[in-house]
């Protein structure tokens, strides 16, 4: 299931909203012992996380969202089930939460426990909206 968290949406519409270009926007990889739920706001709520990136070459082109591939170094424990996208605020229990995906992202590992979160790369695929380009 990928899917866009609820409280995200909202604060999407509120008068704080995210800024994709110029804010800090993470990738978290979680381990299966994360259980999705729509009560999930901030990065506090997060269980079984393996490591982090802060993402760049971020675009926002036509309503899609997009980012270039990130590393997350140092993920020894298991490999990734999920991952998270994350507006980092510096404090865990103020960055919100965006993006959830357990399918149609790939992950690559190296021995030395650096994991590639790989996003697609297909002009009619990308971070957000979660079916591709508006239509």
């Amino acid at each position: 299931m990928n899917t866009p968290y609820n409280k995200w949406l909202e604060a999407q519409m509120g008068s704080t909203p995210i800024n994709w270009a110029t804010d800090t926007i993470r990738v978290v990889a979680l381990s299966s012992a994360y259980t999705f739920s729509q009560s999930h706001q901030f990065h506090s709520d997060l269980t079984g996380v393996l490591g982090t990136a802060t993402l760049g070459s971020k675009t926002a082109t036509n309503g899609v969202l997009d980012a270039a591939d990130a590393v997350i170094s140092g993920v020894l424990a298991s490999a990734p089930a999920a991952i998270v996208i994350e507006k980092w605020t510096g404090t865990a229990g103020t960055s919100q939460l965006m993006l959830f995906f357990d399918t149609g992202i790939g992950f690559g590992q190296t021995p030395t426990g650096d994991t590639t979160t790989i996003f697609p790369n297909d002009a009619n695929i990308k971070l957000f909206p979660l079916g591709g380009a508006p239509r």
